[in-house]
């Protein structure tokens, strides 16, 4: 009788240890699935808002009360073209910069920024025309690029009469936090944003 009631001790125990072991092996997993997983879309816009503070807090000099056009950024690799990424990280930027008193205002028109083969940004007739009838005092461009899974996006704020930077920022965004849609070409390439008071 002792034996067989040691031996039923030992086969509970070996449950018991069975059991915990499973119970470990499922939390590790969990944790590393919850790490792998594709994070909110709050994730995303926190980047972008941060972009933004950085843009706010590096510019050289601030006049609220002129206005800036915000561009659809452009794939570093394929600067000719526009993507849903581009003009979501634009859309974002718009806010973010709105939530820091610059005021917004949304224009479209054809070909307003050009950007050349080495990722030189340069203003066409549109948007000179624009910098009388609104008062534009500069353009915010940016591009990204993919690099080891992740996205790095810079951002530059351009003084529109003197060609010189006057705030840049940067940030990065882990690839799998986006859709693959995300770098889809789209056709209507020719759209742009202004900040600014529409008053003017």
């Amino acid at each position: 009788m002792k034996k067989l009631l040691g031996a039923i001790t030992t086969l509970c125990m070996v449950c018991h240890l069975v059991g915990c072991a499973r119970f470990v092996t499922n939390d590790s997993t969990a944790s590393k699935e919850s790490q792998t997983a594709t994070p909110s879309v709050g994730s995303f816009n926190d980047r972008m808002n941060d972009l933004a503070d950085q843009l706010d807090k590096n510019a050289v000099t601030k006049d609220l009360s002129n206005t800036y056009i915000v561009t659809s950024f452009t794939n570093l690799d394929k600067l000719g073209d526009t993507t849903a990424l581009g003009r979501l990280i634009s859309e974002n930027l718009m806010h973010g910069l709105q939530v820091h008193k610059w005021q917004i205002l949304e224009v479209r028109l054809t070909k307003g920024i050009d950007v050349n083969a080495a990722g030189e940004f340069s203003l066409s007739r549109d948007v000179n025309k624009l910098k009388d009838e609104y008062k534009i005092s500069g353009v915010v461009v940016g591009t990204y690029s993919v690099a080891e899974g992740n996205l790095t996006i810079n951002a530059r704020i351009i003084d529109i009469n003197t060609g010189l930077v006057i705030s840049s920022g940067q940030t990065y965004v882990p690839v799998h936090w986006l859709p693959d849609t995300s770098f889809t070409i789209e056709n209507n390439s020719k759209t742009m944003k202004i900040i600014g008071d529409g008053n003017k």
